[in-house]
């Protein structure tokens, strides 16, 4: 929660949270909670290191794009799958 807290002091809006550990992460994995979980309001996310390095790949790359055509920002749109009843 601790990481999750911080993006939103920071302002952000939602965490995307990357397992920077080779393994592959168990679909039953979710954030565990230091007792404070209830007072954070931004949704978020854990995701596995190959999945965060597609998705920072990514982010990298449209950066260049909106650089290259003088574009100040420019969107990301994510396309998750999930299932919650696996």
């Amino acid at each position: 929660m601790t990481k999750t807290r911080n993006i939103e002091r920071a302002g952000g809006q939602m965490a995307i949270i990357i397992n920077m550990k080779e393994r592959t992460l168990d679909p039953n994995t979710i954030h565990s909670d230091d007792g404070s979980g209830a007072a954070i309001r931004i949704p978020s996310i854990l995701i596995g290191k190959n999945d965060g390095e597609i998705l920072r790949d990514a982010m990298i790359e449209n950066k260049k794009d909106a650089e290259e055509n003088d574009e100040l920002e420019k969107d990301v749109t994510l396309n998750m799958q999930f299932n919650l009843n696996d």
